[in-house]
């Protein structure tokens, strides 16, 4: 059971329900370390894949500010004409 299944329907629930709701069943959502984020541009790499701002997103399914301390801030295409 999810913490917002249980609090979808009521907007300002009691705090006796509130409370034991949120200690045991909220989760946080993942947020993966620069490590990881290296790691997993290091095995793009090593398979020759590509290893641009989106390749990381789906192999973290994960986008995050890390993303740009680690590959960069994301580039705009340049259309040629």
């Amino acid at each position: 059971m999810w913490w917002s299944w249980v609090l979808r329907d009521m907007p300002n629930p009691p705090f006796a329900l509130w409370d034991p709701v949120c200690e045991h069943l909220y989760i946080p959502p993942y947020k993966p370390t620069r490590r990881e984020i290296e790691s997993a541009r290091e095995y793009l790499r090593k398979h020759e894949l590509a290893t641009h701002r989106a390749a990381l997103v789906r192999l973290l399914r994960f986008d995050t500010i890390l993303f740009s301390k680690v590959i960069g801030p994301a580039r705009r295409r340049q259309g040629g004409s």
